[in-house]
This record gives structure tokens, sequence and C-alpha cells, in this order.
């Protein structure tokens, strides 16, 4: 999996707005709920949350993060999409935002960014979800 790498971010506080898009005729799945993980380095570097949960039915959701140490760090955000084409097979992605944090003095402004994503569906049937037998 490629990561997404964001810009550097600066500011001591703000938001990470996740925004996921579909292709026309694509839907996120209402039975399996599309999520997201976040994994920091250094660990205590930055506070993020909140740290996992669900995207909305709209592919969407908003962290706020505050840094606790002026050193360089980086945030990781994994994400489980799944979605489904219409009245047919629904699929699995998997995706990796890198939000690097810089090192140096804060910049106090307050933050808003957004981590954006054009979920292309692949042609292969290796993300699809298969049935599960009882």
């Amino acid at each position: 999996m490629v990561p997404i790498i964001n810009d550097p971010i600066s500011s001591e506080e703000g938001n990470l707005s996740i925004k996921i898009s579909l292709p026309n005729g694509y839907h996120f799945s209402k039975e399996a709920r599309s999520r997201f993980s976040v994994d920091i380095e250094p660990e205590n570097a930055v506070n993020i949350n909140p740290l996992d949960g669900l995207l909305s039915p709209e592919g969407s959701t908003t962290l706020h993060f505050k840094r606790s140490s002026h050193s360089a760090s980086i945030g990781r955000i994994n994400c489980k999409i799944y979605y489904c084409k219409e009245d047919e097979v629904c699929l699995y992605q998997s995706l990796l935002f890198e939000v690097p944090f810089q090192d140096g003095v804060f910049n106090t402004a307050q933050a808003d960014v957004t981590l954006a994503h054009f979920v292309k569906p692949k042609s292969s049937t290796s993300n699809v979800l298969q049935p599960i037998a009882p």
C-alpha cells in the first residue's frame, strides 16, 4: 500500500478532516462500515482524538490533534473503506494517510487540514468481499 503523504504541519493544534470520495455508481457499504485507526511516532508526541472509529455514511470524519512535543513526529491514519457498486459486488480498499508534524517552534494558528482521497475501483477481483458460508 502506497501512503498518501500530506504536507508537514507546523501548528500546535488543529483538525484533520478525512474525506473519501467514490465514483458515480458506487456507495459506501451500509453493512460493513468504513473505519479508521491512528498510529503516532514517537508515541506521545501528538495527541490525536479519536484514535479509532467509524467514518460517516458519506465517508468522512474529523480528528482533533494537539502536539505535546516540539520534535518531529508523524501520524499514520489507516482507513478501511468498504464500498459497493449499485446492485452488484462490494469491494474493500485499504488507505494510509501519513501526516508529518514539523520540528521546531509551533505555529499558534489552529490548522484545519483536509485528507482527501478518491477511491478508484480496481478491475481485478482481488479486493472483492466474498460471502461467508454459514
